[in-house]
């Protein structure tokens, strides 16, 4: 519109233009906008292009995206840290890992230091392929360079609970502590789910009771995860308490547990004390 009207957009007016396409994916408009801002004033900024590069990652064009950066640095503009993590988490997005390694590499080269989010993303992707090895191996790298955060360790620990590394999960767990690092709720689920894939329902009390001390409740997709683990586990008794604590803390039944209960309600087998506290709970619950 304010084109039209012989009006040059600022570049703060270019960059609310430019996210409003990038978030309802108006291609052709993008491109005019940057058309625009290329052939007239405003010059592009670091900003503008990052946002293009991010949009065209969303959109799975990792080799559009690509395109941007390189037209950056041709036109004298260094990209910054943020453009080049989300190239490189573009690329993961893809599980093209080589070619967000080589990301890292050219970025390292440019001067460009990586920060958590760098390794972050590298570690996720590695994980993502199931190549714990080496995401430990670039885990270590980091520790040399920068601390890790959480969402590092959350990545790991899922990677490792993935690949069946139980012991080294839970060694990478127990040293949050040392590292002045909190476990948040997604770190517990994590660990929790593999506890409960293993049937280590007493060690998931553990952790569940652990939570509460951390001042880090379980939330209702914990609850729902370990219920269920129970209730297919012939654990009907345990399953049936935490359900109803579940209840008590204002959390409801997902459909998956409910379409397992109500089985379990119409199994003519089904105890008959089972039976009648279920019926309880659910009574209870309406």
């Amino acid at each position: 519109m304010i084109i039209s009207k012989g009006i040059s957009p600022t570049i703060t007016t270019s960059h609310s233009m430019i996210h409003t396409p990038c978030n309802s994916c108006e291609w052709k408009r993008v491109a005019m906008l940057v058309n625009v801002m290329v052939q007239r004033k405003p010059v592009p900024d670091v900003v503008t292009y990052s946002v293009l590069v991010n949009f065209f990652c969303k959109e799975g064009n990792i080799t559009k995206a690509h395109e941007v950066v390189n037209k950056m640095i041709q036109r004298g503009m260094e990209p910054d840290l943020i453009t080049y993590n989300v190239l490189m988490d573009g690329y993961c997005a893809r599980y093209e890992i080589d070619g967000a390694l080589k990301v890292f590499d050219f970025m390292v080269h440019k001067g460009c230091v990586p920060d958590e989010c760098s390794y972050n993303i590298l570690i996720n992707g590695y994980c993502k392929i199931q190549c714990v090895d080496k995401a430990m191996q670039l885990f270590e790298e980091m520790c040399l360079q920068v601390n890790p955060n959480i969402m590092t360790y959350n990545t790991i620990i899922h990677g490792l609970c993935r690949d069946g590394e139980l012991e080294a999960a839970r060694d990478l767990f127990s040293n949050l502590s040392s590292k002045g690092l909190q476990p948040n709720v997604r770190t517990y689920k994590i660990l929790i789910q593999e506890l409960c894939n293993r049937c280590l329902f007493d060690e998931v009390n553990k952790l569940l009771k652990e939570m509460d001390g951390n001042g880090c409740s379980p939330d209702q997709c914990t609850y729902n995860m370990i219920i269920h683990a129970l209730l297919q586990n012939n654990e009907t008794y345990r399953g049936l308490q935490l359900l109803e604590e579940m209840f008590a803390r204002g959390f409801t039944i997902d459909s998956t547990t409910m379409i397992f209960l109500l089985k379990m309600f119409r199994d003519d087998g089904l105890d008959q004390s089972i039976r009648q506290n279920l019926d309880r709970l659910l009574t209870l619950k309406r």
